[in-house]
């Protein structure tokens, strides 16, 4: 796994975009928190235009305040 990660640039990407997702539920224990963390996730992909990527960030935008309810 490691040697793919280090010689795909865009798997390295995508694991690291993961980790990243599942820092916003994971870890905060406030709505301040995961949004903090919503935008380090950005932060990360903000040289993605209209790709998935983006598309994932739109989502977790959009349906925030519903998946951080019981933070």
């Amino acid at each position: 796994m490691q040697e793919v990660l280090e010689t795909q640039p865009e798997m390295s990407f995508l694991c690291g975009f993961l980790l990243k997702v599942w820092a916003v539920f994971e870890g905060p224990t406030t709505e301040a928190e995961a949004q903090a963390k919503l935008a380090e996730l950005k932060e990360y992909a903000a040289h993605h235009e209209d790709d998935g990527y983006t598309k994932s960030i739109s989502f977790l935008d959009e349906h925030f305040k519903h998946m951080t309810t019981y933070l």
